[in-house]
């Protein structure tokens, strides 16, 4: 929780806003899967990557976009019974990279998975009463930067689903996402 509160925002006059720079993000999940490898192992939960575009980068907020990803990670370590396997893919397409963070967890805290998607579906509007604070400010963050998070999965496994701008010939402004 107090990660989700030290962000890189920019406050200036009472508003909120997101630093852009280069993030190699197809680099940076590998280095987060050795970075988390021990406490796979130990959780006896394999950690793959798929399709891993180690180029792509990315125009975003790389400290909040890096704690978003740490989050949904170490929750979906969590969810993982032994056995389990979480996978990381990244590859770019166009003007877009979408990243996916696949858990397949077996029958361990199916009610908590079983939670998770359906508060994530029926939210029209994050609800951090349901969501988490992380969550909730994770939507609205990848959003301002002009990309997607959504959630699918079922009682056995749970997949995220990220795009963001690629770098390209892209640049983008701070963003104002509250004020």
């Amino acid at each position: 929780m107090t990660d989700a509160l030290n962000l890189n925002i920019s406050i200036e006059e009472g508003r909120f806003e997101l630093l852009s720079d280069v993030f190699p993000i197809g680099r940076y999940l590998t280095d987060l899967t050795t970075d988390i490898g021990d406490e796979a192992r130990l959780s006896q939960v394999e950690l793959d990557l798929s399709n891993i575009d180690s180029v792509a980068e990315a125009i975003v907020d790389v400290e909040i976009i890096s704690m978003i990803l740490d989050a949904i990670v170490s929750y979906s370590l969590y969810l993982s019974a032994p056995g389990g396997r979480i996978t990381l893919g990244c590859y770019q397409q166009g003007g877009t990279i979408e990243v996916t963070i696949e858990e397949e967890g077996g029958d361990q805290r199916v009610d908590e998975r079983v939670r998770l998607i359906m508060a994530w579906a029926n939210a029209a509007i994050p609800d951090a009463a349901e969501l988490g604070v992380m969550l909730t400010f994770g939507r609205l963050a990848v959003e301002a930067h002009g990309g997607r998070i959504w959630l699918t999965g079922d009682r056995s496994k749970t997949r995220w689903t990220i795009t963001l701008p690629s770098r390209g010939d892209h640049t983008m402004e701070p963003t104002l996402i509250a004020q």
